[in-house]
């Protein structure tokens, strides 16, 4: 019985330090590198200052993906700060889509500002709420940032997702997308960055994604 126990705690631990692995494998992120600039120097940095870039297809360009339809209404390029990260294996969309990364830009790529609001994600959305002396005002948060469904295609891809995590700044090109599910469910992207609630969720099928190596930053 003790021993089984052992081995228990033992797969727990190893289980607890994978994400303290995955960061020494990485490398710090920019969040920390900016955060303990901040702290450091009274530096305050916006680590992806331009908004996402999105232009029109002149005609709907149409896909498959694990047999979902895929129809791009229009070209998308994001650089942002990864305000959150979160996995699904479990719900419909996981067929198709099995990460969401809460994203921001402009101010909300400022990790001094970020971390005076309280980020999570559940059930495909991304929940913020401000501490009581937080800088930004909702409406600079909302136009800022957004939750974004991202479609994999590729072996290399999902290598270089394994590699992004809550800190990090990704640059991401690709298309948005309305889905077509073979058993009719449908999920429409948006296609601005002024909405919030249900059916704000930007749904990127991904041509290129990689995370952006923090600058030198010196004894940081």
């Amino acid at each position: 019985m003790q021993t089984g126990l052992k081995m228990i705690a033992v797969a727990v631990a190893i289980f607890l330090a994978l994400p303290i692995l995955k960061e020494s494998r990485s490398g710090p992120s920019v969040w920390h590198r900016s955060a303990a600039m901040a702290r450091t120097e009274g530096v305050e940095t916006q680590m992806a200052p331009r908004a996402p870039a999105q232009t029109a297809l002149p005609a709907l360009r149409r896909s498959t993906v694990n047999d979902h339809d895929m129809a791009a209404c229009a070209r998308f390029r994001v650089e942002a700060l990864v305000l959150s990260r979160r996995d699904y294996r479990f719900d419909r969309t996981a067929a198709f889509s099995a990460t969401d990364l809460a994203l921001g830009w402009g101010p909300m790529s400022n990790p001094a500002l970020v971390q005076e609001i309280k980020i999570t994600q559940s059930g495909r959305f991304y929940h913020w709420r401000p501490n009581p002396d937080a800088r930004l005002t909702p409406a600079e948060i909302k136009v800022s940032s957004a939750n974004m469904h991202l479609i994999l295609q590729t072996a290399a891809q999902r290598a270089a997702m394994k590699q992004i995590g809550k800190g990090d700044v990704v640059i991401i090109e690709g298309y948005l997308v309305d889905v077509t599910s073979p058993r009719g469910g449908q999920w429409r992207s948006s296609r601005v960055r002024t909405d919030g609630g249900a059916g704000a969720c930007e749904i990127i099928l991904v041509e290129r994604i990689r995370r952006k190596a923090p600058e030198p930053a010196g004894d940081l």
